[in-house]
């Protein structure tokens, strides 16, 4: 175990950086400070070790005690005179001894311990002990180990050092105690080393000895013995001597913003020294011995093992990085300054970190509170053993290391100082034994000093949130006018909520992916580090707002597929029974007049019609299949998701063990790579596919035209479209001959036009509904329902044969009603046919009123009906399909699952929609089953607005006997005339429907 640590202390030195020196560049007389990483002079008369670590006087002085044998000093010997080999006495200079015997010392004092004038060979006498070279007895009351020495009273050895008793620090077992999960653990290595240690640095400032103190306070988290809490003191409340470990002049929002560095960093890889962080780590052993310094891209803050290349790219500027999951002190970074190398303090952020308030260092929305350090860890297994004869019950790691860099705002490169973040954790013995996976993670991010991005996404965020609370009211507000509402309820409370969490989820959604693409897309083609993706921290809160935006879209999608399947539809059929003799064939072939008796309808054309219907309910203009097939070609095969990799430059590369990316950057990639490949889909739909091969909604409007059937499908109670199929031939039910005749003549503009209006062609139109026509179109049910309830036993027939006469008399009457209604036949059911106002257009909404008076609004593109089905809420289907993709990817951080989920669920989605649509129609247009019916009890009047219009099958077959068609359209007042005569003669009739 060893620590990293740096001592470029702003307690003693007023810059703000250090020049790079080793304890090898030290000159002679030069010894390396191992706490302030720079070389100072040795004191008068002594000079520097061979390894550099201290100083010791030299051949011509003596080592005395200070008067306040707080400090060692360098006395001069006398004339003639050399240092003893211990240094603490002055013999008589000699050229060379002889070895002394194998049972002999070389030695420089007498038994008593007094100097002798020259070297003789003299065994030891009690009280000292042979130098580990066998030149001098050495007394044990002198500061030096020996395994042999026998204290004086009232010393004691402790680590093998005589020490007074009353000299050491209070024994007390809380000095050496470790709190870790909950777990008290009384250490050995604290019993056996915190006294002496905290002795040998308060009293002769022993560098190894205080370096140890500081490691045994940097294992405690820094934690301070609270004695109100009964801890007492600790190895951190000894601070005298000890290395800097604290930052406490400054706060930590002072600290991390300070613009010191004079390095402008650049994405340019060619000049490593301003492109990389060049980050130096200074280490020392648990027992405080310096081990050097190395750089960081040796992996040494790396659990997890990397090869070498990838732990170089770790430090690139600009590149994020982040690695987590393997089988189980960085505190200065190296800068350059016109060729000479300087040093700059790494603040720490341990977040264990505790006092009596909590963990102020887990609050990351409150710097102000954090508690700055300077030294760290990595893994424990000696500070957690309480016997020497008994294993550890746990192992201390760092699980996760974040090295965070701020860039400075408007300053080209340059970056405040980086903040290392660190949190440990622990893992029983027996738990690591077995294999299990430790959770280490280690990543590089980087922010910019303001934050920009998420600043941006903040307020962008607050207007678009107030301005979809403004569009879920207009909607609302629409849908309340659609649907003949008048006075708030349940109902329109649910709609808006509706309405509010698909404007949300799609404005907040695309809102995310913008910003995320053009950060990342500026983050990899600038030369500076200038707008930057939020750290893997950071992203929590828009993960999270993301996750909300998907359940939103999820409810808009659910409310979505129940409009589409609960929309009445009913197909309104023009043709009528011909009477005998109106259909003479007109081939070569002798003609032949058909029989006298009158010919029926047949249904088959209404089928065919309700089949096709069916079949382009999800219909699309896009192949969500196809859509996937190629996204994953782009992003796996030609390595575009190399682009989702936070670093600067645009290579489309195979993914590499340094490259890294976050949930934004995919998010970006994915939803732009999405978007393009739907567009390229669409716009070859529309102009390629549409234009020169088939157009699906025109081939349905031509086929409704040739069958002599219109459409009125209704989305709300009083709003829907209506599709104007009749013939202008008058009839569908006809041979070859008379098919091809009738094409003919619409070629050559021989009949009027398709269209509602003479001589148009516009067939499609937007109605809004007067609610009068909303209530006759209820009460036809009404009565009929009622009409089945009261006579389900009567003539001794089943109930099923009942109803199913029942439903045939409901098609035609409901038939009837709406041909009238279309050829303005009921006079208190009028309706206009308009063009939309310009705002009307631009909001998709209706603004006049339509109390007494619907109003038909004419569709130019012919596509308005649409919108009941999949083809008309492309982008809607668009938008829900790539965020279930981005949202199964950010979970899952696979492309190719998250396709497969999308998939999986959409095209489920698709066979529900189907299957539902599909029942819909047998529902409501085949067997005219209404979806909300009111069951009347008792006696049923009939209102005098409907009653005109219910008839008699056999009637109806007298009147169209009479009728005789031509090849033209006939005008509605001839057809409506009979039916108004009725009308009149029957205004004040009531009472029940016989069957």
């Amino acid at each position: 175990m060893y620590f990293i640590f740096s001592l470029l202390t702003i307690f003693i030195s007023k810059s703000v950086s250090l020049t790079f020196v080793s304890p090898e560049i030290c000159a002679l007389d030069q010894y390396f400070d191992s706490s302030q990483l720079i070389c100072k002079q040795c004191p008068p008369g002594s000079q520097a070790t061979a390894d550099h670590q201290s100083c010791s006087c030299d051949e011509k002085h003596k080592k005395m005690q200070a008067d306040n044998q707080s400090k060692i000093v360098c006395t001069p010997c006398s004339e003639g005179q050399i240092a003893s080999v211990d240094g603490w006495g002055c013999i008589e200079q000699i050229s060379d001894t002889n070895m002394c015997k194998f049972n002999e010392a070389r030695s420089f004092r007498q038994t008593n311990g007094l100097l002798l004038p020259k070297v003789t060979c003299t065994p030891c006498v009690s009280g000292t002990h042979p130098s580990p070279d066998s030149t001098v007895c050495i007394p044990c009351d002198q500061i030096i180990h020996g395994s042999q020495c026998q204290c004086k009273p009232p010393n004691v050895k402790t680590d093998g050092i005589c020490i007074n008793p009353n000299d050491l620090v209070a024994d007390s077992p809380n000095l050496y105690i470790i709190h870790e999960n909950g777990l008290k653990i009384e250490t050995t290595f604290f019993r056996n080393h915190l006294r002496i240690a905290e002795y040998m640095c308060r009293k002769f400032q022993n560098q190894t000895a205080c370096q140890l103190l500081g490691n045994l306070c940097v294992l405690l988290h820094y934690k301070r013995g609270e004695k109100n809490r009964g801890y007492g003191r600790n190895a951190c409340d000894l601070s005298e001597g000890m290395p800097w470990l604290y930052y406490l002049q400054d706060s930590a929002e002072h600290i991390l913003s300070k613009s010191d560095i004079p390095v402008q960093y650049t994405f340019e890889s060619e000049n490593r020294n301003s492109s990389f962080l060049n980050f130096m780590l200074a280490a020392y052993s648990l027992t405080g011995e310096y081990l050097g310094m190395s750089p960081a891209t040796d992996g040494t803050l790396q659990l997890c093992m990397l090869t070498r290349s990838s732990r170089a790219f770790t430090f690139q500027v600009g590149k994020y990085y982040t690695q987590q999951f393997c089988n189980l002190d960085l505190k200065y970074d190296n800068f350059e300054n016109e060729s000479v190398a300087e040093l700059y303090p790494v603040p720490v952020l341990n977040l264990n970190y505790e006092e009596e308030s909590g963990y102020p260092n887990k609050l990351s929305n409150a710097p102000w509170l954090w508690h700055l350090n300077r030294r760290i860890w990595l893994i424990d297994m000696s500070s957690t053993k309480e016997s020497s004869d008994i294993e550890n019950r746990i192992v201390r790691y760092a699980k996760k290391i974040s090295i965070q860099t701020t860039v400075q705002l408007y300053s080209d490169g340059k970056i405040a100082p980086p903040l290392i973040t660190i949190e440990y954790s622990s893992i029983s013995l027996e738990s690591l034994r077995s294999g299990k996976t430790m959770p280490i993670t280690f990543e590089v991010v980087y922010i910019d000093s303001e934050d920009n991005l998420s600043f941006f996404l903040k307020i962008a965020l607050t207007v678009s949130v107030v301005l979809c609370v403004v569009l879920a009211i207009f909607r609302s507000w629409t849908w309340a006018r659609q649907t003949g509402k008048r006075v708030l309820d349940f109902a329109a409370l649910i709609k808006f909520v509706v309405a509010f969490c698909s404007f949300a989820s799609t404005i907040v959604y695309c809102i995310i992916a913008v910003a995320s693409f053009y950060a990342l897309m500026i983050h990899k083609s600038k030369r500076h580090p200038h707008v930057l993706m939020p750290s893997f921290e950071g992203e929590n809160l828009w993960f999270l707002i993301l996750v909300v935006a998907f359940v939103f879209k999820v409810v808009d999608m659910v409310l979505f597929y129940i409009e589409q399947i609960t929309s009445e539809v009913f197909f309104i059929d023009w043709e009528k029974p011909r009477p005998a003799g109106s259909r003479k064939k007109e081939a070569s072939v002798a003609a032949s007049v058909i029989s006298s008796s009158a010919s029926t309808v047949s249904i088959w054309r209404l089928v065919i019609i309700a089949n096709e219907w069916n079949e382009i309910q999800t219909y699309r203009k896009s192949s969500h299949s196809l859509q996937l097939i190629v996204v994953l070609f782009f992003l796996k095969v030609l390595h575009f998701e190399s682009l989702a990799s936070v670093e600067p430059g645009f290579q489309l590369q195979q993914i590499s063990q340094e490259s890294c990316d976050t949930s934004l950057s995919r998010l970006a990639i994915v939803a732009s790579l999405y978007f393009i490949v739907w567009s390229v889909q669409c716009i070859f739909h529309v102009l390629i596919t549409e234009q020169c091969f088939w157009n699906q909604f025109r081939y349905f409007i031509d086929l409704c035209s040739v069958c002599n059937i219109s459409v009125l499908a209704l989305r709300y109670r009083l709003y829907g479209y209506y599709l104007h199929g009749r013939s202008v031939h008058g009839f569908a039910e006809a041979d070859m001959d008379e098919i091809h005749e009738m094409l003919r003549r619409e070629k050559e503009n021989l009949c009027e036009q398709r269209g509602l209006e003479p001589n148009s062609k516009n067939q499609i139109f937007t109605v809004c509904l007067q609610p009068q026509f909303r209530k006759q179109y209820d009460d036809i049910f009404d009565v009929l329902v009622t009409a089945v309830k009261s006579k389900r036993m009567h003539n001794g027939k089943s109930l099923s044969t009942i109803e199913d006469e029942q439903r045939v008399k409901a098609f035609y009457t409901m038939n009837k009603f709406l041909i009238n209604f279309i050829d303005h036949c009921i006079t208190e059911l009028p309706y206009l046919i308009k063009d939309r106002l310009f705002t009307e257009a631009m909001l998709n909404c209706e603004f006049q009123d339509t109390s007494n008076c619907s109003i038909f609004y004419r569709d130019p593109s012919e596509t308005a009906f649409s919108n009941l089905f999949f083809y008309g809420n492309e982008a809607k289907l668009m938008i829900f399909d790539v965020m279930l993709f981005t949202f199964v990817d950010m979970i899952v951080k696979n492309y190719t699952i998250a396709a497969f989920v999308a998939y999986i669920v959409v095209k489920s989605l698709k066979i529900v929609r189907k299957s539902g649509g599909r029942k819909n129609i047998a529902r409501t247009i085949v067997f005219l089953i209404p979806p909300l019916v009111k069951v009347v009890v008792g006696v049923v009047e009939i209102p005098c607005s409907c009653s005109a219009l219910l008839f008699d099958r056999q009637a109806q077959l007298a009147h169209t006997r009479t009728h005789q068609f031509n090849t033209v359209q006939p005008s509605p007042s001839a057809n409506c005339l009979a039916e108004r005569k009725s009308s009149a003669a029957m205004k004040l009739c009531s009472g029940a429907i016989d069957s």
